[in-house]
């Protein structure tokens, strides 16, 4: 069985210290992912938070946790047989574009990739809300380019 880390992170509370509340959303491609170069893995989306501060356990200094801004966290897979070096994702919510994002690399066939972008704060699904996130255009080390021939409405 395939362990996902924004599950496990998000299920041992560790993610929310880490980068606030999770918005989990069920994982789509506005194409068929079969014909997709990347497989996304998982997708969370997470509001900005504000700094705060707390007592310590001696209760004699206080510990300040800086804020984070709004962050879309994507993690997936080159199913391409050629290196990517750049990806644009978007977050849907409610089957509509909410915010865009441009990962640039150099990423191998099969490699394994998770990173975290910052968004606007408006563009972070409200919780339960039907989510995903999707390749929009990839662009190949060759200098060969893919687009989704069926992106999501804005």
């Amino acid at each position: 069985m395939k362990l996902n880390v924004l599950r496990v992170l998000a299920a041992s509370g560790v993610a929310s210290l880490l980068i606030g509340p999770i918005v989990h959303g069920r994982i789509a491609f506005a194409a068929d992912p079969s014909s997709a170069p990347v497989q996304i893995e998982d997708c969370v989306s997470t509001p900005a938070m504000e700094q705060f501060t707390f007592p310590s356990l001696d209760g004699a200094t206080p510990i300040t946790q800086l804020g984070t801004p709004a962050m879309l966290i994507v993690h997936y897979t080159n199913a391409s047989p050629d290196p990517i070096s750049t990806i644009d994702f978007g977050l849907v919510a409610d089957g509509k574009l909410t915010a865009m994002v441009r990962d640039v690399g150099s990423f191998a066939p099969q490699a394994n990739i998770m990173h975290a972008f910052e968004i606007a704060d408006n563009a972070v699904p409200k919780p339960r809300t039907p989510t995903s996130c999707v390749p929009l255009r990839i662009h190949y080390a060759n200098g060969q380019t893919w687009t989704n021939p069926a992106p999501p409405s804005h």
